[in-house]
């Protein structure tokens, strides 16, 4: 019965999924049933296996489990070790920085193999919660229309699809039970902390028990309706146009339109010229406020400038804030304060090594005495510049650094190093070069401590 489902959903989105796809597989009975069901329609698939090492042997045991499926499968499996990047991720934010960390997984594998669609497991259930969380916090209708059946990944050449979205979960468990598919549980999903599992456990049972079985459905049915209203751009009239190569929206129109849709005009600006940009309503409140101000106003996000002119809303690169912060350098002696682009930094002779060298904060950092001497440089970071790794003999260019860090593109010019010498010693803010870490053959140390601040 699910397969006929799946196959008719299929065909009324219009998915081809018969040819190469990554698909992200946890081993939960939700990805393996997706991976039988692709394999059914003759896919052919690259595996992507995250484990965050979060759960020990439970984690190591679900690698092992995904290992074997893909070996009876005879299925190709790339396998993500991501333990080190979760760490410093607490509370919430665990869930935030995995998600982060899969989806970079799939689209960097896709991309290495020219392979253009990346599939998912998410199912009926999952759009509800997602609804609701959205709901939660405040979202507009985007936020209400939740997960797209087929979005753009990076800059759109990829696209991520959810050929499960129709399904509820009980539905996937059935069809996994019936054709005799192993899965495993992930424990963390009893876990109440996360706010996602708090739903599933405790709010949508209370709401069902109140207001019916129906009430997941009527979600899903609203967060189809909110879909078609975003998908047809709520019938938004044409606002916009190009000055210079530069987008404008007319300011006579905007204040024609209610205040959500000129939200949307602007967030469908910044998408579309600063896509790097986040789209959240509290730049669109700020960039909104413009349209009753003086000219000249402006919004300052990073190297973008949203600039009030006496007819328009202009979208500009301030080409004189990076051309500064491209070309910046100065001399740091230890022992001194210098001012630099978004803050000031310091650099302090230590006659002790510090009892922990973990100051808590990625913008202090201690390195060692007599591998820095007595002066550094910090300087914008230039194009073939390569920093040592901590924990590897290898080294890694800045802007590698800086994209695995995920800095956005118009964030990214205002990124210092610190040099010693011709080597860099710190990527300020980032990370900090094994070439002079502290040793224990270190006698004495030098703290450097980046102070940041509100730019005028």
């Amino acid at each position: 019965m699910l397969y006929d489902h799946f196959t008719r959903f299929l065909a009324e989105q219009r998915l081809d999924l018969t040819g190469r796809i990554v698909v992200g597989l946890s081993g939960g009975a939700d990805s393996v049933v997706l991976v039988d069901l692709l394999q059914r329609v003759a896919a052919e698939l690259l595996c992507v296996h995250v484990n965050y090492g979060l759960r020990g042997s439970e984690s190591d045991a679900d690698q092992d489990f995904v290992s074997d499926l893909c070996v009876k499968r005879g299925l190709d499996l790339i396998v993500v070790s991501a333990g080190d990047k979760m760490v410093g991720a607490g509370g919430g934010s665990v869930q935030e920085r995995a998600r982060e960390i899969r989806y970079d997984a799939f689209q960097a594998n896709a991309e290495r193999r020219g392979i253009g669609l990346i599939a998912l497991a998410h199912h009926a259930d999952d759009q509800a919660e997602t609804v609701l969380l959205n709901l939660f916090r405040g979202a507009g209708i985007e936020g209400l229309a939740g997960m797209p059946v087929v979005r753009p990944a990076g800059s759109g050449a990829i696209q991520i699809v959810r050929p499960l979205l129709f399904a509820r979960r009980s539905e996937i468990e059935d069809y996994a039970h019936e054709a005799g598919l192993d899965w495993r549980e992930d424990s963390s999903n009893k876990n109440l902390k996360y706010r996602r599992v708090a739903l599933r456990q405790e709010i949508i049972p209370s709401v069902q028990q109140h207001f019916g079985p129906s009430s997941v459905p009527n979600i899903l049915r609203m967060a189809s309706i909110a879909r078609q209203l975003v998908d047809s751009g709520y019938a938004v009239p044409k606002s916009g146009g190009v000055e210079n190569d530069e987008p404008v929206l007319d300011l006579a129109e905007l204040r024609e339109l209610p205040s959500v849709v000129r939200k949307r005009l602007i967030l469908d600006a910044l998408a579309n010229f600063a896509p790097d940009v986040p789209r959240s309503k509290v730049i669109a409140d700020q960039i909104e406020q413009l349209i009753n101000q003086q000219p000249g106003k402006r919004v300052q996000i990073g190297t973008l400038a949203i600039v009030r002119e006496r007819e328009v809303l202009q979208f500009v690169i301030s080409e004189e804030v990076m051309a500064v912060q491209s070309s910046f350098s100065k001399t740091l002696a230890v022992g001194e304060t210098i001012r630099v682009p978004e803050g000031i930094l310091s650099a302090l002779r230590l006659a002790d090594i510090p009892d922990t060298l973990d100051s808590g904060s990625r913008d202090m950092v201690f390195l060692d005495a007599d591998a820095v001497g007595s002066e550094l440089i910090v300087s914008s970071w230039r194009e073939g510049d390569r920093i040592s790794l901590l924990g590897s003999a290898g080294s890694k260019k800045v802007s590698d650094l800086l994209t695995d860090f995920k800095v956005p593109t118009l964030d990214r010019q205002k990124s210092l190093v610190v040099r010693s010498g011709k080597h860099v010693a710190w990527v300020v803010g980032l990370s900090l070069s094994a070439r002079f870490a502290i040793s224990d053959a270190s006698r004495a140390a030098v703290m450097l401590c980046f102070l940041r601040t509100r730019s005028s």
